[in-house]
């Protein structure tokens, strides 16, 4: 089991030759529906997707984006709710781990927080994200992947 991040998930909808290290992002989808890998994301990621999707450089149009959230809603995720719990241990990690230059943001440190409850890593492409946290050990910057298949169930 991984937890993705919406930064690597929507890799998985744009231009590859626009997207860097989308071919591992891709990698991680085919694992993923050849069912080689359970992936977990908190139940905020599919918004967060189509958020990213309309308000991104690329200004995806409506129908598209709903296209592409249907698309994501079908496949077979396993979803975390929100939990005072969890989101607590985010509130936490953000200011732990934030700086006075770049602050953590609560959203961002959720995805490290459901992956610290689901006891699995973390993968983001979201290189300032984990600029914050790259000294724990179970969380990934999606270009240091070299091996998706290590996160196979």
């Amino acid at each position: 089991m991984v937890v993705l991040d919406a930064s690597v998930i929507l890799k998985w909808f744009y231009p590859p030759e626009l997207e860097p290290d989308s071919d591992v992002a891709l990698q991680f989808r085919q694992r993923f529906l050849d069912g080689h890998l359970t992936v977990l994301i908190p139940s905020f990621a599919i918004y967060e997707c189509a958020s990213s999707m309309h308000h991104s450089h690329y200004r995806l149009p409506p129908p598209t984006v709903r296209g592409r959230i249907r698309d994501l809603w079908r496949l077979p995720f396993t979803v975390k709710r929100l939990t005072r719990r969890v989101l607590w241990r985010a509130t936490e990690m953000a200011a732990a781990y934030g700086r006075k230059d770049r602050k953590l943001s609560v959203y961002d440190a959720y995805y490290f927080a459901v992956a610290r409850f689901g006891q699995c890593p973390c993968v983001t492409a979201d290189g300032k994200a984990y600029s914050h946290v790259k000294r724990i050990p179970w969380i990934h910057l999606l270009r240091d992947v070299s091996d998706v298949s290590i996160y196979d169930d």
